[in-house]
């Protein structure tokens, strides 16, 4: 899963404190990937990170993936799941904060992302044919 954060942040101490808040948070093992400042807005850093939720299932891996980000935040915007053929799946979460940066369970974020994807079993609808 990878998770893209755009954080208020005047310096990437002040990103990576935010980011060890959103750690906490989720207690979920992300790993950081990147941390840079946002080009159109130098009060904002934009944060990526990952963590493994393991080779499941699409319904298995859309709830984890909701279960994790609500521990952010309650209210997200839901891309339809996308199922292939050989059971790869695919689902996208999306987030602003509101006025006066509301909406988030960690003050500092301002937009979040998180994308889950899971591995098919290699065989196509074809194969199963067979």
């Amino acid at each position: 899963m990878t998770w893209c954060l755009h954080v208020s942040s005047s310096s990437i101490d002040a990103a990576e404190k935010v980011t060890r808040r959103v750690v906490a948070a989720t207690r979920a093992d992300l790993v950081p990937v990147s941390c840079e400042r946002c080009w159109k807005d130098p009060t904002c850093h934009v944060v990526v990170l990952c963590t493994d939720i393991g080779a499941v299932t699409a319904p298995e891996g859309v709830v984890r993936t909701l279960e994790l980000a609500g521990r952010l935040r309650a209210d997200w915007s839901l891309t339809v799941p996308r199922v292939e053929a050989d059971g790869a799946w695919e689902v996208e979460v999306l987030a602003s904060a509101g006025p006066g940066g509301r909406g988030f369970r960690i003050p500092g974020v301002r937009w979040a992302s998180l994308r889950g994807e899971g591995p098919g079993t290699g065989a196509t609808a074809e194969a199963e044919d067979d």
